[in-house]
């Protein structure tokens, strides 16, 4: 049996942005109604609908960078969604998805090298690039043993 293990070196960080008071509050605000309609919805649409709402919050206006996004809402040719399957080493998320899946496709089409996400610092954003985070730990510990057992 041969097993082909390609090993991917990928930069992961963390960018902080500064978001004022009145964007604090309108999260606050938000997060609110969200757990008072929750009702017998599936509790993955919080964090979801609040990691879609802050993305609002953060920048996308340096024409250098290529940015990808959950869902596309502007016509700017350097913002993709994680499905548009960009191509490049270096990409700077707006927003992570809930569902890995997503990302590892992302990943495995558009060749990146180097991934700087966004965060506000706000529970959402920091919930999901620690779970992100990990799994970046995990992939790595993986390789490591991979390569340790001598598949290539």
């Amino acid at each position: 049996i041969e097993v082909d293990a390609d090993h991917m070196e990928i930069s992961f960080s963390m960018k902080k942005v500064k978001i004022s008071a009145e964007q604090k509050h309108a999260y606050e605000e938000k997060k609110e109604v969200l757990f008072e309609n929750l009702g017998k919805k599936d509790p993955n649409t919080i964090p979801n609908a609040l990691e879609l709402f802050v993305s609002g919050f953060k920048p996308k206006d340096d024409p250098e960078k290529q940015y990808i996004v959950r869902t596309k809402k502007s016509k700017a040719e350097n913002i993709h969604s994680y499905s548009e399957n960009p191509v490049g080493e270096s990409f700077t998320l707006v927003d992570l998805p809930l569902e890995h899946k997503k990302f590892t496709d992302f990943l495995y089409k558009s060749g990146a090298k180097e991934l700087v996400f966004l965060s506000t610092g706000l529970k959402v954003d920091n919930t999901l690039y620690a779970q992100y985070e990990k799994w970046f730990t995990d992939l790595k510990e993986f390789y490591n043993h991979v390569s340790d057992a001598g598949i290539h």
